[in-house]
């Protein structure tokens, strides 16, 4: 360990004296996914923008806000433009309205070309672990270890798409054990979609996006407002969406209506053949789960409207009447002593939710909000503030959600799982430009869980925040973080339960710099301390990127990692294929190394490739050393026709 700090030192050092390099941007998913531990939505967005990045000179409001970080006050900006001066020539004639460093993010997702784009798009990917997996060689999954991912969209018209993916998690037997399906007519006031697709309305609370809004440094990611109320589901989340219609009329420029109507296949909890819950896992791989798979079917109808009174204010609402063919068991009968943990959880065959939403936005300000009530349930409400201007950013969203709010398709703030319920909570951001060259971003997050069981009715809190320093030269970019983390558990002694506060700090210098024109650097050093149980840990990396030819680009990273224990794990971001989401927390002592490899071989034909090798030391509660060893292999092409 003495050896390892020794070693960053040197390296910290070096990397400070060699500073007349060139700054580069990180890349999008990086920024925002950083914080996050689960996937988000910008993972299969982004796969769609790569394949058919957004025309500037033809776009709607709808398309551009569609982009991470565009603004509806960007999208109007650079309308206004376009009416007034014409088509853009550059894609970079935008850089002064969107300002530099949105721009250098999003730039490789718009376009000015008028040149057909292809009309089929075929994506496979697939992973394989080396390591045998326990599971599949006892028997208990069914299938092998092999994940699988089929992608096809086919654009038949500019109003007409098409779209499938199939995908197999390890350990599944079926290789479309995931399937969607959409098609979706979208031309001047009609937005018409069939087979898999996904509602987003107001803040999330009734109809969200897969995997909600997540906790970023960066606010225009927190704050940004859905620019399309749905979307087809062509995501590799299997725990949400719907199978059926959705229709969306645009009568004028003030009044939208839409409604839905889906018959979806669910999986359940069991007790004793007593269906008690629903199962969003997605796992089909045990007899257990495989026999728990598409064992409900839920129906909900659903209509709505925004409306527009003024320019600057939208007023919405929503109906959800959701309707079930066999009834949930939340009861003692069925659960006995579990029942406890999920006291307030959904029971019965069907669901009336109503909501209702507004956004108003006033020069740099814009406030929004929503309100949403099941009729067998309590209230749920979130409220936004967002101020933005120039390089100045500030936002605040606040939420409750009653302990027996009942909401089946929506999400809570930075959590992604269904059926939100007892919490409450804030979140506040800012980000600013003290001088060009430097800024600053921070956040501060509190929230509270309004119940825990039927015998332990206790808050947990979870209290977090973080600062973060960018220094940018015309030679290096360079970030300090500092975070720090509280959170409740509870110790049992005895009969009694007790609260335990877990107080961690983390540390973070990171530094990203290109000495040559095809060669990129990036190198980052993490600490975190945990005050109660004085355990530490510490991560080191080193990123490398080359590109030649054109067509190949080399990305590789060495990461050596020491923690105590899970406790003090800490997570690390890594690029992975396009379309996948990759955030390891990592913990014990070790090394971990990937190579990632692009290679454009034809216009229309791209190959990914990338190893993963992970070995480390993890010490047991028995005080005995377990050694591991975790390699695995992924492989996706893209073929344009």
């Amino acid at each position: 360990m003495k050896n390892l700090k020794f070693l960053f030192a040197i390296i910290i050092i070096i990397l400070f004296v060699f500073q007349p390099l060139l700054a580069q941007s990180d890349n999008l998913l990086n920024l925002i996914n950083d914080l996050s531990e689960d996937e988000t939505y910008l993972n299969d967005l982004l796969l769609e923008l790569q394949e058919s990045p957004v025309n500037i000179n033809t776009a709607a409001h709808g398309d551009l806000t569609t982009i991470p970080l565009i603004t509806s006050t960007m999208a109007d900006s650079i309308i206004l433009t376009r009416d007034q001066k014409g088509a853009f020539r550059s894609k970079r004639q935008i850089r002064k309205i969107i300002t530099a460093p949105v721009y250098d993010l999003i730039k490789d997702f718009i376009t000015v070309s008028k040149k057909q784009n292809y009309k089929l798009k075929i994506t496979q990917r697939n992973s394989y672990k080396i390591e045998p997996v326990p599971e599949i060689e006892s028997g208990k999954y069914q299938g092998n270890a092999l994940n699988n991912y089929s992608r096809v969209k086919y654009q038949y018209s500019p109003y007409l798409t098409f779209g499938f993916i199939a995908q197999k998690d390890p350990g599944e037997l079926n290789y479309i054990d995931h399937a969607n399906f959409s098609a979706q007519y979208k031309k001047d006031k009609w937005n018409i979609i069939a087979g898999d697709f996904y509602v987003q309305f107001g803040q999330g609370l009734s109809q969200s996006n897969p995997y909600g809004t997540q906790k970023s440094i960066y606010l225009a990611a927190v704050f940004r407002e859905p620019s399309q109320i749905a979307r087809p589901n062509l995501t590799s989340s299997e725990a949400t969406g719907k199978f059926g219609v959705f229709i969306e009329n645009s009568f004028n420029k003030r009044l939208n209506v839409f409604a839905f109507y889906s018959k979806t296949n669910r999986d359940i909890r069991t007790e004793d053949g007593t269906i008690t819950g629903f199962n969003y896992t997605g796992f089909h791989r045990s007899v257990s789960e495989i026999n728990s798979k598409n064992k409900i079917i839920e129906s909900n109808w659903g209509t709505g409207f925004y409306y527009r009174p003024i320019n600057s204010l939208k007023i919405g609402g929503l109906i959800n009447l959701y309707n079930f063919n066999k009834r949930v068991e939340n009861n003692f009968t069925a659960l006995g002593e579990k029942k406890r943990r999920q006291y307030f959880a959904f029971e019965g065959d069907k669901l009336e939710q109503a909501a209702l939403s507004y956004n108003w936005a006033v020069n740099y300000l814009r406030f929004s909000g929503e309100y949403s009530r099941a009729k067998e349930g309590g209230p749920g409400w979130m409220q936004s503030a967002y101020f933005f201007k120039d390089k100045f950013k500030l936002g605040a969203t606040f939420w409750r959600m009653a302990k027996d709010f009942l909401s089946v398709d929506g999400r809570s703030f930075d959590d992604s799982d269904a059926f939100p319920q007892g919490t409450s909570g804030y979140f506040a951001g800012i980000q600013f430009s003290l001088i060009p060259s430097l800024s600053f971003g921070g956040f501060k997050m509190y929230e509270q869980n309004l119940w825990r069981s039927y015998f332990d009715p206790m808050p947990t809190d979870k209290n977090e925040w973080l600062g973060q320093l960018n220094w940018k030269t015309q030679n290096t970019f360079t970030t300090l973080r500092y975070r720090n983390r509280e959170s409740e558990s509870f110790k049992k002694t005895g009969n009694e339960n007790s609260r335990i506060t877990q107080k961690q700090k983390f540390i973070r210098l990171e530094l990203k710099y290109k000495p040559v024109k095809n060669v990129s650097l990036r190198t980052r050093w993490e600490q975190t301390f945990i005050a109660e149980s004085d355990e530490k840990g510490t991560l080191f990396f080193q990123d490398f990127e080359y590109r030649f030819l054109e067509k190949i680009t080399l990305n590789t990273r060495f990461t050596f990692f020491n923690t105590a224990s899970f406790d003090s794990r800490i997570y690390e971001y890594e690029r992975g294929l396009p379309g996948t989401f990759s955030n390891l927390a990592l913990f014990g002592n070790g090394h971990k190394s990937y190579l990632l490899i692009k290679w454009q071989l034809l216009n229309n034909f791209s190959v990914w490739l990338k190893g993963r090798y992970i070995a480390k030391d993890t010490i047991l509660k028995t005080g005995e050393t377990k050694k591991e060893l975790k390699r695995d292999l992924r492989m996706q092409f893209a073929l344009l026709f």
